[in-house]
This record gives structure tokens, sequence and C-alpha cells, in this order.
């Protein structure tokens, strides 16, 4: 989409001025086969599994992977997130960027009439057949993790039964002041 596109754009320009006011030095040429062995991954895969980026590491005698794929990252070849997607390297990271953007893109969305409030379901309508069940997981948890999107937490005083799972403040509706105060009432009480 135009957006995604805009921010691809966006970024890469922020990268290349980073990679232009803090050159590196003396960059090992194996770090440099690691970069071109995963674009070439890149190519076919979206992901690698870390198991698989460890191998290629060792392959080029590589004694701290951790530290060279928080380089990648952090230059934008690729995206790693130790805590997300099962410790999976992300090579294309443009398919994560459309997913989410498939929630928060204002026109002909389904969801927004939920004013941001979602059901599991909601995501395999957004979502539908174009990602896996596995890849919708992964976005999620990255939704989660981004703090895109959160779980409401339990009320404990009032035991208040909801018809949905997550929340993405994002797509809230608008209220007027005074909804506001009685909502606040609702859950103070």
């Amino acid at each position: 989409t135009r957006k995604v596109k805009s921010l691809k754009k966006m970024l890469e320009g922020e990268i290349e001025q980073l990679v232009e006011d803090f050159p590196i030095k003396d960059f090992p040429a194996n770090w440099y086969a690691v970069q071109q062995s995963l674009e070439q991954l890149k190519l076919v895969h979206k992901t690698i599994a870390w198991e698989d980026y460890q191998v290629i590491c060792d392959q080029e005698n590589i004694s701290d992977a951790t530290a060279l794929v928080k380089y990648l990252d952090q230059s934008g070849v690729v995206s790693y997130y130790p805590d997300l997607f099962e410790q999976q390297v992300i090579l294309q990271t443009d398919w994560i960027l459309e997913a989410m953007y498939a929630f928060l893109q204002l026109e002909n969305n389904p969801i927004l009439r939920q004013g941001g409030k979602l059901r599991e379901e909601d995501f395999q309508m957004v979502w539908g057949k174009r990602y896996t069940t596995e890849e919708q997981a992964l976005f999620k948890s990255y939704m989660l993790k981004s703090e895109v999107m959160a779980r409401p937490r339990d009320n404990y005083k009032a035991k208040i039964q909801r018809d949905y799972q997550y929340l993405i403040p994002a797509l809230f509706k608008p209220c007027k002041a005074h909804e506001k105060i009685n909502w606040q009432m609702n859950f103070i009480t």
C-alpha cells in the first residue's frame, strides 16, 4: 500500500543517514558474507530460524552471532526481536508492516465499527487466507510487543464479561467528555 511504501522510504532514508553519520570502520569480511547470505535467503524466505542463522554464522566463523544480528537489525538488513517471533530472524519486514497496516487503515476496514475492540476471529477476517495461522500468531505477538495492540486488564471489582480479547487504541472511537466521565464512573465503583 501507499502508506507502507512511504514508511519504508522514510526508514530507508533514516538508515542511510545513520550509516553516513556513523560509518563502521573495518567492517569484517565474514560479517559481510553473512549479510550476503541473508540477502539471498530474503529472495525466497520471509524468516529464518535462529538455529539456521547460527549455522550460517558458524560457517563464516562468527564468534558472536547475537552482536551481528543486532547490527544487521539496526542497519535495516533484517529485523530481530529475541523475545518475539519464536526467535526467528525476519528477513522480509514489509509483510509484517503490511499486516499491521491492514488493521490501521481507515478505508474499508470493518474492524473500525468495533472501536478498536478485537476478537480472535477478527484477525482471520482482516488477514484471511493471505497469511498462515503461524504468521498471524507472529503478527499478533509483534503488535502486542510493540504496543500497537494490548490485552484488556481484568477488572477485579466488577467481573465484566468481555466479548473481545484485544484492544487497538489507534482505532478507538472519539468520544465526548461526558461519555468519558460516564465510562470512568462505571469502572470506579
